[in-house]
């Protein structure tokens, strides 16, 4: 899932920084003060206390993420595997959407070569046409929907981990005739 790929190089990148800073601090303390008593007891206060913050910053983000209503998309490859994504979604009128965070992903890469997919919400799994939309006015209307439904979480993970996204309309496929 890409939120624990973020989770975990967030950690990576705090921890260097830490034990980075820790390293280079008591070889200043060392050769500064020939003592590390006071300053490597407040410096391991400092490295607990910024850990404690960052866990509750992700922990915090990931439960609030899940608080709200949580579909899955089955976004589906070349060979016809099925594959699972959980994600927000919003209902502007009688259309649902959802929207990629980043055009890169995985899962929009594979519904822009089969754009079937299936939509599972509220314990109903349906089919599905997903339709990209990428014009500014509709940017706009959808960010607002996400916006007034998800709060400040959806600022948030904007902050995370949203570039250049992308509105899907999800509409049920027309019978072939």
């Amino acid at each position: 899932m890409n939120f624990r790929k973020l989770i975990l190089a967030s950690f990576a990148v705090w921890a260097v920084i830490v034990l980075g800073t820790y390293v280079a601090g008591e070889q200043i303390e060392v050769v500064q003060l020939h003592t590390l008593d006071e300053t490597g007891v407040n410096f391991r206060k400092l490295i607990l206390a910024s850990f404690a913050v960052w866990a509750v910053i992700v922990l915090g983000t990931y439960v609030a993420g899940e608080q709200i209503e949580v579909v899955q998309l089955h976004t589906y490859d070349e060979t016809g595997k099925e594959w699972t994504t959980k994600m927000w979604v919003v209902d502007i009128g009688d259309v649902t959407w959802v929207r990629v965070a980043n055009p890169r992903r995985a899962w929009y890469r594979r519904l822009l070569a089969n754009p079937r997919v299936e939509l599972e919400r509220g314990g109903r799994v349906g089919p599905r046409l997903a339709i990209p939309d990428a014009s500014p006015e509709t940017a706009v209307s959808v960010d607002e929907a996400f916006a007034a439904k998800y709060g400040l979480v959806d600022r948030w993970y904007g902050l995370l981990v949203r570039h250049d996204p992308v509105p899907i309309r999800l509409v049920p496929p027309q019978p072939e005739s």
